[in-house]
């Protein structure tokens, strides 16, 4: 709302300090990329490949301890009417500390499914990322 950014960047190969940082009842545009640096000479920007697959492809955000609102922002990549949240919206409802695990399923069989269980397919990517929501 400020107009102020917050880059996280998480290498699932690297022990991780950096937390996401919120106010709650406040509307955030979050933008996801995913990088493969596994050679460092020739990083790729794996989130094209996401984009054009998208009818294989699923972000989905799990939150423990604390609750947060996602929903597909106006400019998501669509798949139909499906946003596939490489793009989406954040809002807190309170204050708190938690966890937001963060998938990228390839080939989700349930897209109605609220919990990762449930939407099937496999994980790209899982990773957990520290979360505190402030008034």
């Amino acid at each position: 709302a400020d107009g102020s950014n917050q880059t996280i960047d998480w290498d699932i190969s690297e022990q991780n300090s950096q937390s996401i940082n919120l106010n709650a009842n406040v509307d955030y545009n979050v933008d996801i990329s995913f990088l493969n640096n596994s050679d460092p000479t020739d990083i790729e920007n794996v989130t094209l490949e996401i984009i054009e697959q998208a009818d294989e492809h699923q972000v989905f955000y799990e939150f423990a301890e604390v609750s947060v609102n996602v929903i597909s922002a106006s400019d998501d990549t669509k798949d139909g009417n499906r946003g596939i949240l490489i793009k989406s919206i954040w809002n807190a409802s309170s204050s708190g500390s938690g966890i937001v695990r963060v998938y990228l399923i390839h080939q989700p069989s349930n897209l109605n499914a609220t919990t990762r269980e449930g939407i099937g397919g496999f994980n790209d990517v899982a990773i957990d990322i520290p979360i505190t929501i402030t008034d």
